[in-house]
């Protein structure tokens, strides 16, 4: 049953390769679009090959056709398309249209040939009962059937091994110097496709065995499908891992970096909720559902936000309560860094009891611009530890209480004490 699971999989996995390989092809020029439709070409043969051999798939559509065993058939026609295409696909790849072409039409023409003999052999057979996996264990020494098989095998086994051939022998040419990504797409393929020549190669000497009156049916029913099932995995991945391989370091920064920026969105939402009143219509719309688990993307608009309403919030703050915050906190034991940030957050808290009054300050005081283009362009990550230790520095509950004696027309002594970050 696992067997089947894995071959629904690497159907889906395909068929993703061949939808993203079709956008490409739609935008690629005309003389580029030949080196990807073989590979379109051989990604759907790939996929329906591996759908109908599930049972669901392939017994239904016995039974809807009304021909028995068609599901055999026509495994062994799309696997042809396939091992014909990625042949084909690897000489536009590697040559000239014009070179390729000259090797692909035979190709092309050996394996259409190979697919009608096929055919043509289980039609000559009579149609059989109607079996489905039982098919290779039940006719491989019956006339027309059993040479039907072999050739299929055989024709299978020699394509695999050329086009690994031709995948590791492509690493070793000038045309992929430079190119790290390609080279290992390709040396993956090739094992990939080493694991395919294993699997064609036991399933064919389990076929002759039959021919002798040995029974070798557990290396065409467990061995090689255990072989194949591992195939398909590292061919899909050797041949996208050029496209998604040079972002992958990216990718497992972001990762990595996940935790820490679920961290500071959750330290800066205090800050941002206390400003957000300031212009509701400034925060950012979320549009698309991946961006909402994004949240390195969540916080940078975070960051801008907070900006964007600090900037709105300039009118209000008063050079007289700056310095007056500024006195208070040099007699609190902080370091530099500290200081800043709680002289930035008890300036804001005054702002924004400025704003809320309505009373614009006469004496603006001068702060850093924070535009959110610059920095996010210059000093992102600077600017997010800035805002992180003011966020900290705001939910100090003593904050309100330095706020309140810097914007008192006179502060008592014992006020003036009293008024310090805890």
């Amino acid at each position: 049953m696992i067997f089947y699971i894995f071959y629904f999989l690497c159907a889906i996995g395909t068929l993703a390769l061949v939808a993203h390989k079709y956008r490409s092809w739609r935008a690629a020029p005309a003389a580029q679009r030949p080196a990807i439709l073989p590979l379109c070409t051989s990604g759907i043969c790939v996929a329906i090959g591996f759908l109908v051999a599930v049972p669901l798939v392939g017994v239904n559509l016995n039974k809807l056709t009304g021909i028995p065993s068609l599901s055999v058939i026509v495994i062994g026609v799309v696997t042809m398309g396939w091992v014909g295409s990625g042949q084909v696909m690897l000489l536009y790849w590697r040559y000239s249209p014009a070179r390729a072409w000259r090797g692909a039409r035979w190709i092309l023409s050996i394996y259409g040939a190979i697919a009608v003999t096929q055919v043509v052999l289980f039609v000559l057979g009579g149609p059989p009962a109607d079996l489905h996996l039982e098919f290779l264990v039940t006719y491989p020494a019956a006339p027309f059937f059993g040479e039907q098989m072999a050739l299929h095998f055989l024709a299978y086994t020699v394509g695999m091994a050329n086009i690994a051939y031709m995948c590791w022998r492509w690493t070793a040419e000038p045309t992929t110097a430079g190119r790290a990504w390609l080279r290992r797409g390709l040396r993956i393929t090739a094992v990939g496709i080493l694991f395919g020549v294993a699997y064609g190669t036991v399933t064919f000497i389990a076929i002759i065995a039959t021919w002798f009156d040995q029974d070798l049916s557990l290396l065409s029913t467990h061995v090689g499908p255990s072989l194949n099932i591992l195939s398909a995995p590292l061919v899909i991945m050797g041949m996208s891992i050029p496209v998604w391989g040079p972002k992958l370091p990216i990718s497992v920064q972001k990762l990595a970096d996940y935790p820490d920026a679920v961290r500071d969105h959750q330290r800066l939402l205090p800050l941002w909720r206390a400003l957000q009143p300031v212009d509701p219509e400034l925060v950012h719309q979320q549009h698309h559902l991946g961006s909402r688990f994004q949240a390195s993307s969540r916080l940078f608009w975070r960051v801008i936000e907070i900006n964007d309403w600090l900037q709105l919030l300039e009118p209000y703050r008063s050079a007289r309560t700056a310095a007056a915050i500024a006195d208070r906190i040099r007699e609190a034991d902080l370091t530099d860094a500290q200081a800043q940030a709680y002289q930035e957050a008890a300036e804001i808290k005054a702002a924004l009891a400025a704003y809320e009054r309505g009373e614009r300050s006469a004496d603006v005081t001068t702060v850093p611009e924070h535009g959110a283009a610059e920095q996010a362009h210059h000093a992102f990550a600077a600017e997010r530890a800035r805002l992180t230790s003011i966020a900290a520095a705001f939910r100090d509950p003593g904050l309100n209480d330095l706020v309140a004696a810097s914007t008192a027309p006179v502060a008592s002594t014992s006020d003036h004490a009293a008024a310090t970050p805890r």
